[in-house]
């Protein structure tokens, strides 16, 4: 992990030198679970914790849900032929001070530095699996639309059901959320589509990232309509993608990124 890099782009996004000093400590500390190679989740979860901690000025105390945080022993295989995450975005705002509950279908056989809850959200709801009466500062999702655990995957097309199923996680989510707190939402989830060839999945030889971004498209109106429609609003700014690390090889550059949205207060 290229944590010098790291925090070369933190400065760019403007996170304050304490965001940025206890963020890169706090990925460092996450760095040293067991792993088969460095993540794109461990980075986003070092500039998720920065940012969060310039924008709640701390994060001590601050209760977070990390929906489809990975799972520590339990991986899965992605579409692209890459393992599935570890919970390292769960892991990195625990030990940034943050009270985080994480669910995923996988589960965890080791102790971790947040609560791992293990649910099927296309059977069960959030608020019957989370801790009683808890509300939450902030949420986030990152890949969990797209899991391949999901019956709907994106990376398809969409259907009817795909919708339906996402705006009623939105909704739950608005509903667990504090006044004024903050949904931050991967850029894939909920709007990626494939072409309808499968040969877009894999990079070519000798393609850049940007052509072979070209080959994925995008609908941003899909996500926002659902979350408009489960009355939160879109944010100013956006985190932008942040790759140091292997993983570059693996995803289209235009890919990713994170986007924010928050509840409006209800009149």
């Amino acid at each position: 992990m290229k944590f010098d890099e790291l925090e070369s782009q933190l400065r760019d996004i403007n996170c304050s030198n304490e965001a940025i000093a206890l963020a890169i400590n706090s990925g460092k500390r996450t760095l040293d679970f067991p792993r088969k190679d460095e993540k794109q989740s461990l980075e986003d979860g070092v500039v998720i914790a920065a940012r969060l901690y310039d924008m709640f000025h701390g994060l001590t105390g601050r209760n977070i849900l990390d929906i489809g945080c990975g799972s520590p022993e339990q991986q899965i295989t992605y579409h692209t032929q890459t393992d599935g995450f570890p919970p390292d975005i769960a892991r990195t705002l625990a030990f940034a001070g943050a009270n985080v509950d994480g669910i995923d279908i996988g589960r965890s056989f080791s102790k971790q530095p947040y609560n791992h809850i293990v649910a099927d959200l296309t059977r069960q709801r959030i608020a019957d699996v989370v801790p009683n009466g808890r509300n939450y500062d902030c949420a986030i999702s990152t890949w969990f639309f797209d899991s391949p655990c999901l019956k709907f995957d994106c990376t398809n097309g969409y259907d009817k059901g795909k919708i339906v199923f996402a705006k009623d996680i939105c909704t739950q989510v608005y509903d667990l959320l504090k006044p004024n707190g903050i949904f931050i939402i991967g850029q894939s989830d909920l709007i990626t589509k494939m072409e309808e060839h499968p040969e877009n999945l894999v990079r070519k030889e000798g393609e850049s990232h940007e052509e072979w971004g070209e080959r994925f498209v995008h609908d941003h109106t899909t996500q926002h309509e659902i979350l408009k429609l489960s009355r939160f609003r879109k944010m100013p700014g956006e985190l932008p993608a942040v790759i140091t690390s292997g993983d570059l090889k693996d995803y289209p550059k235009a890919w990713w990124g994170l986007s924010l949205w928050q509840k409006q207060e209800e009149k």
